[in-house]
C-alpha cells in the first residue's frame, strides 16, 4: 500500500493545547530583620567639706553614684505566598492522521492459512 498525504494534515499543530490557566499565588517568601541597640551611662560624685567655728567643728562627706542601662530590640518578619498552576492537555490526534489510520485499518485483510 502506498499513501501520499500532506505532512501538515497528519501532524497536529500545535501539539500541546492549553485549555485552562489558573493563576493563584502561593509561594512563600520570608525575610526577618532584627536590630538591637544598647546604651550604658554612669556617674559618681565624691565631695568633702569641713567647717571650724570657735569650739565647733563639723565635717561633711558626700558620696554618690548613678547608673543607667537602656536596651532597644526591634524585630521585623515579612512573608508572602505565591502559587502558580497551569493545566495543559492534549486534544487528541489530528483529523488527517485519523483518516490515514482508518484507510490503513480498512485495507488490512486477514489471510487464511491452512492448517495441515
Amino acid at each position: 500500500m502506498n499513501i501520499q498525504t500532506p505532512l501538515l494534515a497528519v501532524v497536529k499543530i500545535p501539539s500541546l493545547a492549553i485549555n485552562n490557566v489558573n493563576v493563584t499565588f502561593d509561594m512563600e517568601v520570608k525575610t526577618a530583620e532584627e536590630s538591637k541597640t544598647s546604651d550604658d551611662k554612669s556617674g559618681s560624685l565624691d565631695a568633702e567639706a569641713s567647717i571650724d567655728f570657735a569650739c565647733f567643728k563639723a565635717k561633711v562627706s558626700i558620696k554618690g553614684s548613678i547608673s543607667s542601662h537602656k536596651e532597644n530590640t526591634r524585630s521585623t518578619d515579612t512573608s508572602a505566598k505565591y502559587h502558580i498552576e497551569l493545566i495543559a492537555k492534549d486534544d487528541g490526534m489530528s483529523e488527517g492522521l485519523s483518516r490515514v489510520l482508518d484507510i490503513i485499518n480498512h485495507s488490512i485483510q486477514l489471510k487464511e492459512e491452512s492448517f495441515s
